[in-house]
């Protein structure tokens, strides 16, 4: 395979936007020369342009695609991986390499795969996150301690209000409600 600074960028049609837009190997999307109506009932060339992505939560970049006036939006590695490898086969997510999620070179840094060999890539990569294995007042920003949670289930058992608790101890109605309910300080 040749350099990917060095070969050309090559451009396929969107998977089910052909003729609207294409997508490059690089993770650049454009919308391709078209003819639009005028309100004047002539036909104009409305020329293509390579469409400004927006990042979302995790870096991820993603486009607006538009169609008849309804816009949808749609990640840029997708995109990427429908045109040049293939549709999301079932059991797998976008696995990005040492570039990271906002690099959509395609074959270099995305590609599909499962969610262990994802965790795998970010073990090589040096980006691994092992969950958190601290719990209840273990939590640095816990507010809550195992005696409080305890004496808060016996009391909202005895039907008292859950906002009143929640103003007692200084939480939210959600955080108060989460434990009482066992779904935070499961170990209580």
């Amino acid at each position: 395979m040749s350099d990917p600074v060095t070969r050309p960028e090559r451009w396929l049609p969107v998977a089910g936007w052909e003729g609207l837009y294409e997508v490059s190997d690089r993770g650049r999307v454009r919308g391709v020369d078209r003819l639009v109506n005028s309100k004047a009932g002539s036909r104009q060339v409305h020329p293509g342009r390579v469409l400004s992505p927006s990042k979302v939560r995790g870096g991820y970049w993603r486009v607006r695609l538009c169609l008849n006036k309804r816009h949808v939006y749609r990640p840029v590695h997708h995109l990427v991986l429908e045109a040049f490898d293939k549709p999301r086969p079932e059991g797998t997510e976008t696995l990005h390499g040492p570039g990271g999620p906002g690099d959509n070179r395609w074959p270099e840094n995305i590609r599909w795969g499962t969610s262990a060999e994802n965790t795998a890539d970010t073990v090589r990569d040096g980006t691994y996150r092992p969950p958190p294995k601290w719990r209840g007042v273990e939590c640095h920003t816990a507010k809550l301690t195992d005696a409080i949670v305890r004496a808060c289930r016996l009391r909202r058992a005895q039907g008292e209000k859950m906002t009143a608790l929640a103003i007692e101890f200084g939480v939210s109605v959600t955080a108060m409600s989460n434990a009482i309910r066992g779904k935070t300080w499961q170990h209580v």
